[in-house]
């Protein structure tokens, strides 16, 4: 299922070659779903498919999101831009969780440290609408 939002994504992704709309949908979306499914923890199934929905939003994120450096950088440096962005990814799966454990520590609950995870995605998915205008609309189209 993951894989078939991955798909629809990329696709409408191409059709409308708004990449950064598409992940800003996908990260707010992840956001509000993964903050909503902490805050309403005594609703199990409502929170379980609130889960299952985050999951299906950080794989739909994937392909449009990969295909923003290569709009954004020449070709020579595309490559350099996309390792760069995976090195500070792996950077967050350290802060992340010690955001996380630092939050629970000094609240005693790890509502807190949840709650700042779906901010920092909302956050992210905000920060999307501020990439170049190349992001947001397929030029190869417009000038041919």
């Amino acid at each position: 299922m993951a894989s078939q939002a991955r798909d629809v994504s990329s696709a409408l992704s191409d059709r409308k070659g708004n990449r950064r709309g598409w992940c800003a949908i996908a990260l707010c979306g992840f956001g509000f779903a993964f903050g909503v499914a902490a805050f309403i923890p005594h609703y199990k199934w409502i929170s379980f498919a609130l889960i299952v929905i985050t999951g299906l939003l950080s794989k739909a994120l994937s392909g449009p999101y990969w295909s923003i450096p290569g709009l954004i950088f020449p070709p020579g440096v595309a490559g350099g831009a996309r390792g760069i962005i995976n090195g500070l990814g792996n950077l967050g799966g350290f802060i992340g969780p010690l955001l996380v454990g630092w939050l629970t520590t000094l609240t005693g609950t790890t509502s807190a440290g949840i709650y700042a995870l779906a901010a920092i995605l909302v956050f992210g998915g905000l920060l999307c609408m501020l990439l170049p205008d190349a992001t947001a609309s397929d030029v190869s189209r417009k000038t041919s």
